[in-house]
């Protein structure tokens, strides 16, 4: 009789408890790597649309810088106050200040 039940006992073991051990192994391993994969990935795009967003706001900032260097009002204000002009200084701070309100 107990050669019967460890038959039974091998048997089942062998036939459904191995193999679901094996196929939970594979498929926890392939889930971990798929996993990893979609957040490194996730990762990724973020960081790249970060980096998109901050090199596309430094462009519009040298865009801004030379369009004021190349501005002929703000290049007169510097010159008269090179100069020290007063009466040169007054009239092209309010040309500035109505260019930029």
């Amino acid at each position: 009789m107990r050669r019967i039940r460890d038959k039974i006992l091998v048997t089942f073991l062998s036939v459904i408890i191995i193999p679901l051990i094996i196929t939970i192994t594979f498929f926890g391993i392939y889930t971990t790597k798929s996993l990893k994969w979609d957040k490194t990935e996730i990762f990724r795009q973020a960081t790249n649309s970060k980096a998109e967003r901050a090199d596309y706001f430094i462009r519009n900032i040298i865009g801004d810088i030379k369009s004021l260097s190349n501005n002929q009002l703000l290049l007169n204000l510097i010159d008269a106050m090179v100069r020290e002009d007063k009466e040169q200084i007054d009239r092209w701070k309010f040309d500035v200040g109505m260019l930029f309100k």
